[in-house]
């Protein structure tokens, strides 16, 4: 989460977007299945229902957030987040 925007930093980008990771049901498993071909371990728990992953993309969003805050390019960046997200419990984002 940190290594790309410190990366872009020098670039002085004008717009930064982030957006969280929104795999649909039948990918999960066939990227699960690939990535264990490849020896590489994924967690893909957190597509398991909406509720995990709704608490994953808010997490994501957050982060980069405080991330971009950290490498003072905040007012550059644009949160994407997924229209899904809006839910009945509030999630503080931005």
């Amino acid at each position: 989460m940190r290594a790309t925007p410190k990366a872009i930093r020098p670039l002085k980008p004008l717009t930064v977007f982030h957006e969280p990771i929104n795999i649909r049901a039948e990918n999960v498993q066939r990227i699960a299945t690939h990535a264990a071909e490849l020896g590489v371990s994924l967690r893909t728990e957190v597509f398991a229902n909406g509720a995990s992953w709704r608490r994953y993309a808010v997490k994501q969003l957050m982060t980069m957030q405080r991330v971009a805050g950290e490498l003072d390019i905040e007012e550059h960046l644009h949160l994407w987040p997924d229209k899904s997200l809006k839910s009945k419990h509030k999630h503080p984002i931005g």
